[in-house]
């Protein structure tokens, strides 16, 4: 059986801001991710992490590079999930809107956010 963890609608500000002037979003994502770690033993080898939903609220690229720095975090760290379902010898692979990035053109990606 494969095992993968799901988290959906971050809805991600850039950091220090509110979403709906009421909820850290980056403080619940690092809140959650630290939990996950935490309970590594607990969930054995995890294979995958599907992220779906809404990554930003309000479409900055600053969201968007706190999810990445946020999410890398998780991936680095088991590196089952790196090397078994995100990519080829360890590299992560991210899909943002169907298109296949990598952390070496994440850079890029953000760029073309206004």
């Amino acid at each position: 059986m494969v095992k993968l963890i799901q988290l959906s609608d971050l809805h991600l500000v850039p950091p220090g801001k509110l979403t709906s002037k009421v909820l850290d979003t980056n403080a619940i994502l690092e809140e959650t991710i630290n939990e996950i770690l935490r309970k590594q033993d607990y969930f054995g080898q995890i294979e995958g992490l599907l992220v779906t939903g809404d990554i930003s609220d309000d479409g900055s690229r600053d969201s968007y590079l706190s999810a990445y720095e946020k999410l890398i975090k998780l991936i680095e760290s088991n590196m089952s999930i790196a090397t078994n379902s995100f990519g080829i010898n360890g590299t992560p692979s991210v899909f943002v809107n169907g298109k296949k990035i990598s952390s070496l053109d994440y850079q890029e990606m953000l760029d073309e956010i206004k």
